[in-house]
């Protein structure tokens, strides 16, 4: 979550209405600013974070068995892994 400081009052009202930590991340990140002291999910706010959510899926769908082969912090080499390539290294406890 981003760093925010919750107060006792505000985790009692956010257990009370079901709004999660996550929930409160959601709002800060794409919530709109209003009267100087609040963040709005409106629903124009909500269409956008919606848009941009599924433009992330669309991405991580396309990135489906890429692999990087890394030394460290360097990257050495990426390509499409195949199949067959993922479950092995799964097996041997080499993939995350």
């Amino acid at each position: 979550m981003s760093e925010v400081d919750i107060t006792r009052h505000a985790e009692r009202r956010m257990q009370q209405r079901s709004i999660s930590n996550f929930d409160i991340d959601l709002i800060l990140r794409y919530g709109e600013d209003i009267d100087g002291d609040g963040i709005l999910m409106s629903n124009r706010a909500a269409d956008d974070a919606i848009r941009s959510l599924k433009s992330r899926i669309a991405t991580v769908e396309r990135l489906r068995n890429k692999k990087l082969v890394m030394d460290g912090d360097t990257l050495i080499t990426c390509y499409q892994c195949k199949i067959h390539e993922g479950r092995r290294m799964k097996k041997r406890g080499r993939a995350h």
